[in-house]
């Protein structure tokens, strides 16, 4: 399974590790003095397609003590990478940063926050149409599981 909202059979290149360590500490450095932030800590994602970038933001827990499922936030935003210079891409993944950054920023003000959504929604942000979806997924399972699932599908066909 890729992390796209938009359906083809292209598979996603990734951004570089050094940007995501980036995206990750913009979020550690803004959230990290919260009580509420407390035992937790941002991890994301990046997938690019011909026709889509999507970045995928999580809260986690740091402590295993702490019964609690991550808010996962996607974003996706369409794109047409053919056409796209490499300071074109940074500026929508920006976009997208800051839209996370507004996200959990709200999720981080409450008391409860439990607005998730199982579809993807529609929100402009900045003169750009922007897609989102919310949910408790763990992320890092679902890649894992995926790998587990490709490899015996290979193994099953050969």
């Amino acid at each position: 399974m890729e992390f796209k909202r938009i359906e083809n059979d292209i598979k996603a290149t990734k951004l570089p590790d050094q940007w995501i360590e980036g995206i990750n500490q913009i979020f550690e450095d803004y959230f990290g003095t919260l009580d509420k932030f407390k035992h937790k800590s941002f991890q994301t994602w990046s997938y690019i397609y011909p026709d889509e970038l999507v970045i995928i933001v999580s809260l986690l827990k740091n402590n295993p003590e702490i019964n609690e499922l991550p808010i996962t936030l996607k974003l996706s935003l369409e794109i047409q990478t053919e056409k796209l210079e490499p300071e074109d891409l940074k500026k929508k993944i920006d976009i997208l940063v800051d839209l996370a950054g507004y996200f959990y920023t709200e999720v981080l003000s409450k008391v409860s926050w439990n607005d998730y959504s199982t579809n993807w929604q529609e929100y402009d942000f900045k003169e750009h149409k922007v897609w989102y979806l919310v949910s408790r997924e763990n992320v890092d399972l679902t890649i894992q599981a995926n790998l587990l699932l490709e490899e015996e599908n290979s193994r099953l066909n050969h």
